[in-house]
């Protein structure tokens, strides 16, 4: 423990590190930092300041409200974008007559 509360601690039972730390923390590297884990959570919330990429694919949900809301252009470039199973690129609709506006997306 040290003075200002921070505390490290070791668990050899469990076989896990806990840092308590009293106040901001940041991690400095002229390489790369590798978090190499099965999983990871953050319980607040993460800003990235430089571009995000991602591998494995992008999954989220909301507890309530919006899911997602992105400021700016998404440019899809391979593949089609998939709103409850009506692709953009090869949805069709239904004509309704002469100067009447068109059915819903249909797929």
């Amino acid at each position: 423990r040290f003075r200002n509360g921070t505390r490290i601690e070791n668990d050899r039972e469990s076989n896990s590190l806990l840092v308590d730390a009293v106040g901001d923390v940041t991690v400095k590297a002229t390489g790369t930092v590798t978090i190499d884990a099965p999983e990871t959570i953050i319980t607040g919330n993460a800003t990235v300041k430089g571009l995000l990429t991602y591998l494995g694919g992008l999954k989220g949900s909301s507890e309530g409200g919006t899911a997602a809301d992105i400021q700016g252009e998404i440019k899809v470039t391979s593949g089609d974008v998939v709103v409850d199973g009506i692709g953009v690129k090869k949805h069709h609709h239904d004509t309704q007559g002469e100067y009447a506006p068109t059915s819903e997306a249909k797929a």
